[in-house]
């Protein structure tokens, strides 16, 4: 994500004459990329943290899954 967001401030600080409707733009595109990123790591932390009942239920899928996969090779 780090190079992404390099790319695009050197596009919008090439594109633009001033620095500040640089900044603008780039904060306006990297926004909702940033926080789709976030939403996605708190879901993977959630999912590796489950505990109690819900940890079997997501052992049951990750089996029911794996037996399917093997039938689609």
């Amino acid at each position: 994500m780090a190079l992404m967001d390099a790319v695009e401030r050197a596009n919008q600080l090439s594109g633009c004459a001033n620095i500040r409707t640089a900044i603008d733009n780039f904060d306006a595109e990297s926004a909702p990329r940033s926080q789709k990123a976030i939403n996605r790591s708190g879901w993977i932390i959630m999912l590796l943290h489950v505990e109690g009942i819900a940890i079997w239920f997501l052992r049951a899928f990750l089996a029911v899954v794996g037996f399917v996969a093997r039938f689609k090779r």
